[in-house]
């Protein structure tokens, strides 16, 4: 199920299209090219999702705190393990990650490139 709903998504798609260029052209698996695009494609989906995870606390953070502010009484015990874990400190680790995201969507496009042009 997971490999099916990866395949609908952009990434998935590229990853797939690049295969099948590779078989086609009879590219060797093992080739050094090939071994760059896979390790390039690895750290640039692991990174998208510590990305995800650090945008839905981020948000979770900033909504409880907002509710927090308003006085709901049900939300004070979320609210103090946001503030605990602090919404600045999510902050900078989810732009921080978004940067290196964009780093390694780079390198993973360079060697997609690479690869396809061979």
């Amino acid at each position: 199920m997971r490999d099916k709903i990866y395949n609908l998504t952009p990434l998935g798609r590229a990853e797939n299209l690049v295969i099948e260029h590779v078989e086609k052209q009879g590219i060797d698996e093992q080739s050094q090219e090939v071994k760059d695009y896979k390790r390039a494609l690895s750290r640039y989906q692991k990174l998208i999702g510590a990305k995800t995870i650090l945008k839905i606390l981020l948000y979770a953070g900033v909504i409880t705190s907002a509710a927090a502010s308003i006085g709901l009484q049900q939300i004070q015990i979320i609210n103090q393990i946001s503030s605990y874990i602090g919404v600045t400190f999510l902050a900078i680790a989810y732009f921080t990650t978004k940067h290196f995201t964009m780093i390694y969507r780079e390198e993973y496009e360079v060697k997609r490139e690479i690869l396809i042009s061979k």
